[in-house]
């Protein structure tokens, strides 16, 4: 092997060999094109992060409407129970107060009976 000749490869795979410059690209669109390879890496990284950020708030939205929606689920659960206690004992009240009427009935049909026999014109 002669040293006068030499190849090297550079990052972006060109194959550039000194002795030959003008058999492969010039120095001038190396830079070009690793400038490119710099531009592209750096518009990929500043993606990556802004869709990690996004990703991120999204999680923390979908985290704070499942919290929410959990003290949502507790509060109504709550009112709930309490409005069943407040029916039955609405319930209880009413069936109270009809027999207090049946009761009020009789004792008011009994004495009107006991009236009536009583009544001798």
């Amino acid at each position: 092997m002669s040293n006068d000749v030499s190849t090297s490869i550079d990052p972006f795979n060109i194959v550039s060999n000194p002795a030959h410059p003008g058999s492969k690209q010039t120095a001038k669109k190396r830079k070009l094109q690793a400038k490119k390879y710099m531009n592209d890496e750096a518009k990929r990284k500043n993606f990556l992060e802004r869709n990690r950020q996004a990703a991120l708030k999204c999680r923390q939205r979908k985290k704070q409407w499942l919290n929410d929606l959990q003290s949502k689920v507790d509060y109504l659960t709550n009112d709930n129970e309490q409005l069943q206690l407040q029916c039955s004992l609405m319930r209880d009240e009413l069936i109270q107060l009809r027999r207090m009427l049946w009761t009020h009935k009789e004792v008011h049909s009994i004495s009107t009976v006991a009236l009536i026999t009583s009544f001798n014109p």
